[in-house]
């Protein structure tokens, strides 16, 4: 036989140690599942009431848990029947509040389509109203310029006709002297050419007011 050399002879050492100390662990890790393989048929019997007692009293502790589970489930679906009216009647009122809002929306867009229409109607009729003002005022100051050349003309002619009645009324005195005195005598040629006739016979009418 050839002689095993130091270094297998470690390898195998090490690895019956490790062998030994997972034995070791895996008797520690089973050895409370392998007390009924070492226990008595008593000690089994106890063993068994004991996990019965265990499972039963589990069993009732999960039955009280589930009920009260159970009973909260209830009172969570009352609720949450609840919540869902409550969220479709509010879905109901939102619907109607939306409509609401369009109408007033629509309404809203014709009041300011009306109120436009208006102020421009406002604004051409202001601006009517301030071409036929001007041209009022243009009428106006016509009117009363050709007021006053009417006040004028009237003052012309009023002194005109003044002045024509103070010359018809020169002429009736001439006339009345000249009937005089051909009644008397035939003036002769010399009075005729006396100052007064030859001034009269020089006075000229008065020519009418320019309009």
């Amino acid at each position: 036989m050839e002689p095993v050399s130091n270094k297998l002879q470690l390898s195998r050492l090490k690895r019956e140690a490790e062998w030994a100390d997972a034995k070791a662990f895996e008797d520690v890790m089973l050895e409370p599942y392998l007390e009924h393989v070492k226990a008595s048929e008593r000690a089994w019997l106890e063993l068994l009431q004991e996990r019965a007692r265990v499972v039963l009293e589990t069993n009732c502790q999960l039955r009280n848990q589930l009920n009260e589970q159970e009973l909260e489930l209830l009172v969570l679906e009352d609720h949450r029947a609840c919540k869902r009216h409550e969220w479709e009647a509010l879905q109901v009122e939102l619907g109607r509040y939306k409509a609401d809002q369009t109408q007033a929306e629509v309404q809203i867009q014709e009041l300011r389509e009306s109120r436009l229409a208006e102020e421009l109607q406002l604004r051409e009729r202001a601006m009517g109203l301030r071409v036929q003002v001007a041209a009022l005022l243009r009428e106006n100051c016509r009117q009363e310029l050709e007021r006053k050349a009417e006040e004028r003309r009237i003052t012309r002619n009023r002194d005109f006709l003044k002045e024509l009645a103070r010359e018809a009324a020169s002429l009736e005195k001439q006339k009345a002297g000249l009937e005089v005195w051909s009644g008397d005598t035939r003036p002769s040629s010399r009075a005729l050419e006396s100052p007064g006739l030859r001034s009269s016979s020089r006075r000229k009418t008065p020519s009418p007011p320019m309009p």
